[in-house]
């Protein structure tokens, strides 16, 4: 996997130093930006980690960043710190995505908390979307009557019921299951109707 990185992005030099001195401090990689311009000239989709980033900065704010963000279909966790406690801006941010807002000055334990959640939810992300593509990949392999037959489990039918609608023996339902979860090298029907049925 990716080494994560907090990307820290805040017009304020002595803001920005010490949040890249306090995720430093606790062994994580940081990458400090003067500017959210600067952070979007080097962002291609492929950086993992989280970012952490002043709402209101000159140039580019905060909330425009993130709104760019979304365009481009980023999963990457933003944290926003502001000085302003202004309502409608926090909500906002939390409406278009954002993974938490804190204030300044804020608590270092807090913004660390942040980080370390942020990051935790960006891996399983990761380690989601490189399942479902296992799995999408996996299902290739499928016959056509394998499919079928997932499909129908999927549903909640029984072999029986499953036998009886497709008009073929309970053992033959049976085998198409078991070769069709070998193939897809899992038992769990939760995933199975998460990953290629919805």
């Amino acid at each position: 996997m990716i080494e994560q990185t907090v990307y820290i992005i805040d017009d304020d030099s002595a803001v920005r130093d010490s949040v890249k001195e306090l995720v430093e401090s606790v062994g994580l990689k940081a990458k400090a930006f003067t500017n959210a311009i600067d952070f979007l000239e080097q962002h291609d989709g492929s950086q993992t980690g989280c970012i952490v980033s002043d709402i209101r900065m000159a140039g580019l704010s905060g909330l425009a960043l993130q709104k760019k963000l979304n365009q481009l279909s980023s999963a990457i966790p933003i944290i926003f710190i502001t000085g302003y406690s202004d309502v409608s801006m926090v909500a906002e941010a939390f409406k278009s995505g954002a993974f938490d807002v804190l204030g300044k000055p804020y608590h270092e334990h807090d913004l660390l908390d942040a980080i370390n959640a942020a990051i935790q939810s960006e891996k399983e992300s990761q380690i989601t979307t490189s399942e479902k593509e296992v799995f999408k990949r996996n299902a290739e392999n499928l016959t056509a009557r394998e499919q079928e037959v997932l499909a129908l489990v999927a549903d909640g039918m029984t072999s029986k019921g499953i036998a009886k609608h497709l008009k073929i023996s309970p053992r033959t339902v049976d085998v198409h299951r078991q070769r069709a979860l070998s193939k897809l090298g899992t038992r769990s029907i939760n995933k199975i109707k998460e990953y290629l049925f919805c």
